[in-house]
């Protein structure tokens, strides 16, 4: 059976694990029908499905993660180049630390990126490689520098004929071959962007914003740049994810969450403006008291509901009221081993019996056998 992992990236960079499945097959049907499930189960689509180069599942995402940007992992790619390029080539460490600094990176940009490649190509007598024309060609699907300015986590759009606007050029003079990057600062409202994207594609501001940031002496860091997913906030409130859970039908659950979002963005966005005016915020915290108050009235309290009935709401079937699935039968196979507690060699040892002494056959003495006796038997 095929084992298909479900493997995201959280806020800090690590693996986290969403789900697994096995599937009978590989086939576009079979990987369809997981994704389905998959999207049904979470009620929403990933922003960006990175996978390696199996067609089945390319054929999957563009059908059912209609919305999904779908990318091809660089790790399986880059496994391959020592194999597609020969012996000579797989031990020259030049072409791997050349190769390597252009894909590895989301500095360089895509024209700098086919300058350099064009330049490998060249140095290594690599015109005919077919394999790296295939992949040449679909450049656009697993070099960085292609998709470096696509929006990762939020959008944020200046524009620079509005009065205001200060535009800086910066360069990296301890990186070697940098390109100038340019950064807009409007000091009225703190909106600045820089052309690296790295606010985009991660959600964390850049050492160019930083830089020009110090310049006017700005010692407030702006609120509107810290994103929810790094503040503590970020796990969902029971409300929040009790409103999720009561969708009655299925297909409700992409309006509920789309409400919610807005309610809770408009909700950050007020306490953001009266943060630095106690009475106002007091205020708002007392009538937000008063709605949750007039609401109980209305609706009653809700009791909670068990972890087995939200995820049947999710999935959309009822749990049983009993279970038939039975035990399975016990089969003695080959290398399966023994049901018996493997015991420690301490315990082996204080339960083994003691062995028996030998003893003399004609008188039963412990001191000598039956050969050194003094009380041999009588000749009849």
């Amino acid at each position: 059976m095929v084992f298909v992992p479900f493997t995201g990236i959280h806020n800090h960079h690590k693996n986290v694990t969403f789900g697994a499945a096995l599937l009978a097959s590989g086939t576009a049907e079979s990987c369809n029908w997981l994704l389905s499930a998959f999207k049904k189960c979470y009620g929403r689509e990933p922003r960006v499905v990175v996978t390696d180069q199996d067609p089945a599942m390319k054929k999957a995402i563009r059908e059912v993660f209609t919305t999904s940007r779908h990318r091809l992992c660089m790790w399986h790619i880059m496994k391959k180049v020592a194999e597609k390029v020969g012996p000579t080539l797989k031990k020259d460490k030049s072409f791997r630390q050349r190769i390597c600094d252009i894909v590895w990176t989301d500095a360089s940009q895509s024209e700098d990126f086919e300058e350099k490649l064009k330049e490998i190509i060249s140095d290594f007598h690599l015109t005919r490689n077919k394999w790296l024309s295939n992949m040449y060609a679909i450049r656009n699907d697993w070099i960085p520098a292609y998709y470096r300015h696509e929006n990762m986590s939020e959008s944020h759009s200046m524009n620079v004929e509005q009065v205001g606007v200060i535009k800086f050029s910066i360069k990296d003079l301890d990186v070697e071959g940098s390109v100038l990057r340019e950064v807009l600062f409007r000091e009225d409202d703190m909106e600045i962007k820089c052309s690296c994207g790295r606010y985009e594609q991660y959600g964390v501001l850049c050492r160019h914003i930083f830089l020009v940031l110090k310049m006017p002496k700005v010692e407030t860091f702006p609120k509107k740049y810290v994103m929810r997913r790094w503040t503590r906030d970020v796990v969902p409130r029971k409300t929040v994810t009790s409103v999720k859970e009561n969708a009655e039908a299925n297909q409700t659950v992409d309006g509920v969450n789309k409400v919610v979002r807005e309610i809770m963005i408009g909700t950050e966005y007020i306490v953001d403006k009266l943060s630095k005016d106690m009475e106002k915020l007091a205020l708002y915290r007392d009538k937000v008291k008063g709605d949750i108050a007039q609401l109980d009235e209305i609706c009653g309290s809700s009791q909670p509901i068990q972890k087995k009935d939200r995820i049947a709401t999710l999935l959309g079937f009822k749990q049983p009221d009993k279970d038939t699935v039975r035990a399975p039968v016990g089969i003695r196979t080959k290398g399966c081993g023994f049901k018996k507690r493997i015991k420690s060699t301490f315990e082996q040892v204080s339960t083994k019996q003691p062995r028996k002494q030998r003893t003399c056959g004609i008188c039963g003495s412990h001191e000598h056998d039956k050969r050194k006796c003094d009380k041999q038997p009588e000749a009849s």
